[in-house]
């Protein structure tokens, strides 16, 4: 299937799921990421959800990396250059929203991406091969594209797979793994 229609078929597959629904898929995708998650990883970088978007909660996730000690990272969209920045994320930063009702660090420190181990990608739909729709813009692209070592590159979805995305670009990347409510995918 093509991208576009992928996006439309599963953002409506999203907006349909009940408050509670989601909720407890939320549960079980965090309690697979750290069934996963690997010893030797210290640094995750990870979305912050879009609530309007009815994007996976990945607030329970960050929170327990915390808990671990895990640095955690998220991202800020640099509008000069149209990437990803990651700056660090601690319980005691503040954020603001921006123009796309994305939660952003203020005055968080910058962090390099050589220091970056695991990297859970926001995704709007995947295939059987590991590769992700996203919202179309490619940020997520530039951003593993800039990485000198590859980090673990993790999706979260509520949905299981779609056989083939037939319309794949020279630049996008495919995912290592990608949990699910009821399973982890590897690729």
């Amino acid at each position: 299937m093509l991208k576009v229609d992928l996006r439309r078929q599963f953002l409506q597959k999203r907006k349909e799921l009940t408050a509670s629904d989601k909720d407890a898929l939320d549960v079980k995708i965090s309690d697979s990421f750290f069934l996963f998650l690997p010893q030797s990883v210290f640094t995750v970088h990870i979305y912050l959800p879009i609530k309007c978007k009815y994007e996976i909660d990945t607030w329970p996730i960050i929170r327990k990396l915390w808990a671990m000690n895990i640095n955690t990272t998220v991202p800020v969209i640099d509008q000069e250059t149209l990437s990803i920045k990651c700056f660090l994320l601690t319980p005691e930063t503040a954020s603001i929203e921006n123009e796309w009702q994305i939660s952003e660090p203020v005055n968080a420190p910058l962090i390099e991406h050589c220091v970056i181990d695991l990297v859970v990608l926001p995704l709007v739909a995947f295939d059987l091969r590991g590769y992700r729709v996203g919202y179309g813009k490619g940020y997520y692209d530039k951003l593993l594209a800039s990485f000198q070592h590859q980090p673990i590159k993790v999706g979260l979805s509520y949905f299981d797979p779609v056989p083939e995305i037939s319309d794949l670009h020279n630049f996008d990347l495919p995912m290592d793994y990608c949990i699910t409510p009821g399973r982890l995918f590897k690729f």
